[in-house]
């Protein structure tokens, strides 16, 4: 009996996809601003092929999604697979790597047995920027 394997292929709309969130790092998009960009760059794609390669690139740990207030999803490019910060007020999202959160997450693992996956570790509050210009 021959056991079929299933390879794992890129498409150009996966890889157009993740170039456009690797060069604007420091936004995130929703499904439908990826849409709205890519078509008006004259690169017809179908609101179904961005939800199923956001999802295989949400799987893969190559993106990130953030969850904004239930109400909808935007998307990161994963560049470092460490934690985000996403400021509820501005929006603004910064790729957290420091000493504090490998403190977190061995704290997690030995009082809780709980191993955090830092790829899709999302902490949302509110920016130093966002902070200071709300006590003017």
């Amino acid at each position: 009996m021959q056991t079929l394997i299933k390879k794992d292929y890129t498409t150009k709309h996966r890889n157009i996809i993740i170039e456009l969130l690797k060069e604007n790092q420091d936004k995130k998009f929703t499904a439908d601003e990826i849409i709205h960009l890519l078509n008006k760059e004259q690169c017809v794609i179908s609101k179904a092929t961005v939800y199923r390669n956001l999802d295989y690139l949400f799987n893969k740990g190559i993106i990130r999604k953030i969850n904004l207030d239930n109400v909808c999803s935007c998307y990161i490019y994963n560049k470092d697979k460490s934690c985000s910060f996403c400021c509820d007020k501005c929006g603004e999202v910064t790729q957290l790597s420091s000493h504090a959160i490998d403190v977190l997450k061995h704290k997690l693992l030995k009082e809780f047995n709980f191993i955090v996956d830092q790829s899709k570790t999302v902490f949302h509050g509110i920016c130093k920027k966002c902070k200071e210009s709300s006590h003017d």
